[in-house]
């Protein structure tokens, strides 16, 4: 009768502390995690007869990056529209006020462009640069997601959700098998899964489908757009493109951008033509099971990956500018992870997975390849 939360809560308490060990409470909704934050936890602070702090941490995509804000707004002009300078004010007054720096505190969410380029992101927003003691903590303030992971490092009970606790699991494992250097801000070296503590599930019945989508694979339309148009949008002319004056890449990302739109169109038609077999109305489906490989040809692998070769040779010729270089790497890395994630969905070289093909947005227009583990 006290409620679940609680009747889980009190017995991890006194368990981790009895045994110091931290207390991992994974959640499937955000909302959960606040009750439990602001609600739960601070109820039974008070009353348990032993002390222990806690904190919740959400993906780092929910923080505001001072850092990323302040270099937006200096170089907004080759960035954004008009519309999208707006936002990026709004949001910037915003920052002034908020005290955890987190998305859900904004009234309006804004423009998801204007986010992408100023929330923390792996690889641009890292204790050295965004962290305390780094130069920028002194200029505009140690970065939001920065001291939550610091909170969440020291604290005895975690409070975070599915998809983070798999996200950083995947991570984790990808960099044991890559032996990557300690230098890597991520995963089990950064301490945001602790091998010797417990974790506890809420809403536990969403568990397997958000494993499913970390440790597969899943690359869409508008994903593959998105990251594109991050470095040059043909139609608005901005982008990271636009303040390096490289006409060439600008040139790889159109081409690209137009080989992409073919491949889902392809897709699109030839799961149409493998629903039609089953005598059922043309466009009556929203997810379709791949069986055979090579369903379409992969005409997209080669343009993101001569795109890859000429961002490598700009990412050495901006060698002097850390923070542009930083940018460039990191989507040079989405590349390459979307390439893999086309590649492997097209000849289905992951063994022992299922592929399918969704189809979302409020036209349908959006398709997503998608990959699990049968296991």
């Amino acid at each position: 009768g006290v409620g679940k939360s609680p009747a889980y809560l009190i017995p991890a308490i006194l368990h981790g502390q009895a045994s110091v060990k931290k207390a991992i409470i994974s959640t499937h909704t955000i909302n959960l995690q606040e009750q439990l934050a602001e609600k739960d936890l601070p109820m039974l602070q008070r009353i348990l007869p032993v002390e222990f702090s806690y904190t919740m941490l959400k993906g780092r995509g929910n923080y505001l990056c001072t850092r990323r804000l302040h270099r937006a707004l200096q170089r907004a002009d080759g960035l954004f529209t008009s519309p999208e300078q707006a936002e990026l004010k709004r949001v910037a007054e915003w920052a002034a006020e908020t005290e955890d720096g987190s998305l859900s505190g904004l009234d309006v969410e804004p423009d998801p462009k204007v986010w992408e380029a100023i929330c923390s992101e792996r690889g641009l927003c890292s204790p050295k640069f965004c962290g305390r003691g780094s130069e920028n903590a002194s200029l505009h303030g140690e970065c939001f997601f920065q001291k939550a992971r610091r909170r969440f490092l020291g604290a005895d009970v975690l409070v975070l959700n599915h998809s983070l606790f798999f996200a950083n699991l995947a991570m984790t494992l990808d960099n044991e098998a890559a032996n990557d250097d300690e230098d890597d801000d991520e995963g089990v070296g950064d301490g945001l899964l602790f091998k010797n503590d417990f974790v506890i599930f809420d809403e536990a019945q969403h568990l397997e489908r958000v494993a499913s989508r970390h440790i597969g694979l899943s690359v869409s339309s508008g994903q593959i757009r998105f990251n594109l148009q991050r470095l040059w949008n043909p139609r608005t002319e901005k982008g990271i493109l636009s303040l390096l004056r490289k006409g060439d890449v600008v040139k790889g990302v159109a081409e690209t951008l137009g080989e992409a739109d073919k491949l889902f169109d392809e897709v699109e038609t030839a799961c149409n033509a493998t629903h039609d077999k089953s005598a059922r109305r043309q466009r009556d489906w929203n997810e379709l099971r791949v069986r055979e490989t090579d369903f379409v040809e992969d005409t997209v692998s080669r343009p993101l990956q001569n795109l890859r070769e000429a961002l490598g040779h700009l990412i050495e010729a901006t060698e002097g500018d850390e923070e542009t270089t930083a940018e460039l790497i990191e989507c040079n890395r989405r590349i390459a992870e979307i390439r893999e994630a086309v590649s492997v969905f097209i000849g289905q070289s992951a063994e022992q997975h299922v592929y399918w093909v969704e189809r979302s947005g409020r036209q349908r227009q959006n398709l997503t390849l998608n990959a699990a583990p049968i296991d």
